[in-house]
């Protein structure tokens, strides 16, 4: 009879595979990479522990990333080029500030005057103090965003904590400290909240502070122009509330009430009892944006832009209007251009600006942008231009009107002027070809050693009457008798006028050099 029971040998080789596994698992999750300090011949603590660096002045072993033997405010760290460890500033105090070889956080105030911060450079070495910049009263500079904010409300912060002043450095900071705050703070969560706030608060209440009980606490009341009629909740002035979309709650002081209203640059639509972001396409067609009626409602209207153009309504007309092409200056003041106006979502409006993100119209020098192939920040005879191979913006020679450049001078120039030749010369292209030269006028030739073009000699035939021929014939033999000289000396020289250069190829090329 054949038995189905597996041999005993086999159930414990079974029972032992999770162990097995466990171990192997276990061995492969604990495999650490030394870290660069761990060699015990340039670090001989580290043979204690991988926690333990060699200080040479002391001969000792500190912890790694401690302060040890270094000043105040730094720690402890290893160079791996050196091969030796250093003290240095942490990440959270980067800023090293070597009069007082101390390290700071950035924006602090840290050894600087009143009303200034410490922050790097642009080329982020030595940190420097810069200005704070005034505010209004009850405002508060603050470095990070270069922006003033309100004092006691979450401005910057964190959901918890307000902007509010060291008293003893004047600095502005985020916290929630429940003595100076105490307005503003909530016992149960310890965290700080603006008042008339929804805060920590359900939805139709408000977070306030109750002067008799002098505690905070979460409240509705008629009386607040935080009160809505049609709901007999509280919602926070200024925010969304139980409004529409595209609306927020706001007070209207001449009814003496709360309402829904549509936000700037909004217009209602009432089907949808919601607002929309003038034109943009909104409730209308793809082809289509909403504007503003007379009457205050919207209204779809049909987009008389190309995909590449976008619309600038005339003043005191919301649909009409004229389409600019997007990178063009159209009706932008010089250094900007036409742009997509600043919305999260599908907008057919312009808008004008510049940044150092439109890189192929952005010029760094002035910080401002240009068209391509205009003058822009160029000089006379130069157009402006983004090369795509070293991908950056140029000024080259315009050489559709007609200049030519000339390497010599790093200058542009027209034919047949004087341009950059000796005096009584023109420029002067060589035909068909690229080439462009500075040749002597009728009646005078070059001399090469000062580099001028000097009259030629008149034979005078005193008295004669044909005295003015004969002088025309002799200017005429003079220079065909240099050009046979010429041509005997080297069959590279054509003329005896000299070539100085060759001209820049279409769009800016190679320029020339001179022979």
């Amino acid at each position: 009879m054949r038995s189905n029971l597996l041999p005993f040998s086999f159930l414990l080789w079974y029972r032992a595979l999770p162990l097995v596994f466990f171990l192997f698992t276990r061995a492969y999750l604990g495999f650490v990479i030394a870290p660069p300090w761990a060699d015990p011949v340039k670090n001989p603590c580290s043979g204690t522990s991988w926690q333990l660096v060699y200080w040479p002045p002391t001969r000792k072993c500190f912890k790694i990333f401690s302060q040890g033997p270094c000043p105040d405010t730094q720690e402890l760290g290893y160079d791996p080029d050196e091969e030796v460890a250093v003290c240095r500033c942490p990440q959270e105090l980067p800023l090293h500030w070597k009069p007082t070889d101390r390290c700071y956080s950035r924006f602090s105030r840290g050894p600087c005057q009143v009303n200034q911060y410490l922050d790097f450079t642009d080329a982020k070495e030595n940190p420097v103090c810069q200005a704070s910049e005034r505010c209004e009263p009850g405002m508060i500079f603050w470095p990070p965003d270069h922006t003033c904010h309100q004092l006691y409300t979450q401005g910057p912060c964190h959901k918890g904590d307000l902007l509010i002043v060291n008293p003893v450095t004047t600095e502005p900071y985020c916290g929630c400290d429940s003595v100076l705050l105490k307005q503003y703070y909530h016992p149960l969560l310890r965290l700080c909240y603006e008042q008339m706030t929804r805060g920590p608060c359900e939805d139709g209440l408000l977070f306030m502070y109750n002067h008799t009980s002098d505690s905070t606490q979460c409240t509705c009341s008629e009386d607040l122009p935080n009160y809505s009629e049609e709901l007999g909740q509280c919602f926070e002035i200024g925010k969304k509330g139980p409004c529409g979309n595209g609306q927020l709650f706001v007070y209207n002081a001449e009814l003496s009430r709360s309402m829904c209203q549509c936000k700037d640059k909004y217009v209602y639509w009432e089907k949808t009892n919601s607002c929309y972001r003038e034109y943009t396409p909104g409730p209308c067609l793809d082809s289509q944006f909403i504007i503003r009626t007379k009457e205050g409602k919207g209204a779809c209207s049909e987009n008389p832009c190309d995909q590449t153009d976008l619309f600038f309504p005339s003043p005191g007309s919301e649909h009409r209007g004229k389409c600019h092409k997007v990178g063009n200056r159209g009706p932008c003041p010089k250094g900007e251009l036409v742009i997509f106006e600043a919305y999260s979502g599908k907008s057919f409006r312009g808008s004008c600006g510049c940044s150092p993100g439109y890189n192929q119209n952005y010029w760094p020098e002035d910080q401002r942008c240009y068209e391509w192939y205009s003058q822009g920040p160029c000089d006379d005879a130069f157009v402006f231009r983004y090369n795509r191979e070293t991908r950056q913006t140029e000024c080259v020679c315009d050489s559709n009107a007609g200049f030519v450049f000339w390497n010599e001078t790093n200058g542009c120039y027209r034919p047949y002027t004087q341009g950059p030749c000796p005096d009584n010369s023109w420029l002067i292209p060589a035909g068909e070809s690229e080439e462009i030269y500075c040749e002597c006028r009728d009646g005078y030739h070059f001399q090469a050693n000062d580099y001028t073009c000097k009259p030629l000699p008149v034979i005078k035939v005193s008295g004669h009457r044909f005295e003015s021929l004969w002088s025309n014939v002799a200017e005429y033999v003079e220079r065909s008798r240099k050009d046979v000289v010429a041509k005997k000396k080297s069959e590279k020289t054509r003329r005896t006028r000299p070539r100085l250069a060759t001209r820049v190829p279409a769009g800016g090329g190679t320029p020339g050099t001179s022979l």
